[in-house]
């Protein structure tokens, strides 16, 4: 139950720092279609020092919101993998068996 929880909060939390971006970037006129197609649009727009759209104050404020938003997609990756692997055990009846060593 604990790793379902964590992994709602993560997807919540990555689902706000994408929402942030949108809003951030619509009050400059810059929009993408919803999905993650849209953030990637957004973000080659954020990567982009050349594009004019964005002012550098602006630019550096979403790169910060971007460097957060790699460590949450990560940890929500470790949290699916970890639910996935209880689910597993729990579906099976079997105890956790420590991985051997390559």
């Amino acid at each position: 139950m604990m790793l379902h929880r964590v992994r709602l909060i993560l997807n919540r939390q990555r689902t706000q720092l994408s929402n942030a971006m949108r809003a951030h970037l619509a009050e400059f006129g810059i929009a993408a279609p919803i999905g993650r197609n849209g953030i990637e649009q957004l973000l080659d727009v954020i990567a982009d020092p050349t594009d004019e759209r964005v002012p550098a104050d602006a630019r550096f404020c979403l790169e910060m919101l971007l460097a957060r938003r790699k460590a949450k997609v990560a940890a929500v990756a470790l949290a699916n993998k970890n639910a996935r692997m209880i689910w597993a055990m729990m579906a099976r009846g079997e105890r956790y068996r420590e991985p051997l060593a390559a």
